[in-house]
């Protein structure tokens, strides 16, 4: 109960500091002198045309740099792709070459294969099949 009655009677003080403040104020009366207002700050029937029609022109600007930005980023993504298709044929040749040229760099030729098998024969074993076939040959011609 304590804080509800001080939360009503912090209310009804600010509400007595309200009216307090409007009784203050100037009022003016038909018999004592007028109130005086500053009309300094007040726009006419005419500014706030001018202010609507600037409003209009920028409207107006604005949806043209708009449309013009959109040609653009469009003019832009049309150089992009027609720069990117060379590019990526530039690249696919550029690798086909790449395998070619691995491929020409470890190309087995037949001296690489002579080599090889000298090195893997037994030339013991060679020698006495040269000799066991001379030998067969002079079998079969005195036959």
């Amino acid at each position: 109960m304590k804080q509800s009655e001080t939360a009503w009677k912090e209310k009804i003080a600010q509400l007595e500091k309200d009216v307090d403040e409007l009784r203050k104020r100037p009022v003016g009366t038909s018999t004592g002198p007028a109130v005086e207002i500053d009309t300094s700050n007040f726009a006419t029937k005419m500014d706030l045309a001018a202010l609507q029609e600037l409003t209009k022109k920028c409207e107006i600007r604005n949806l043209e740099q708009d449309e013009r930005l959109t040609n653009n980023e469009l003019r832009l993504g049309e150089l992009e792709r027609m720069i990117n298709d060379p590019l990526a044929r530039i690249e696919a040749l550029e690798e086909k070459v790449n395998n070619l040229s691995f491929m020409m760099n470890n190309k087995v030729n037949s001296q690489d294969y002579y080599q090889d098998l000298r090195k893997k024969a037994d030339i013991n074993d060679l020698k006495a099949l040269e000799a066991s076939l001379i030998r067969l040959n002079e079998l079969i011609n005195d036959l």
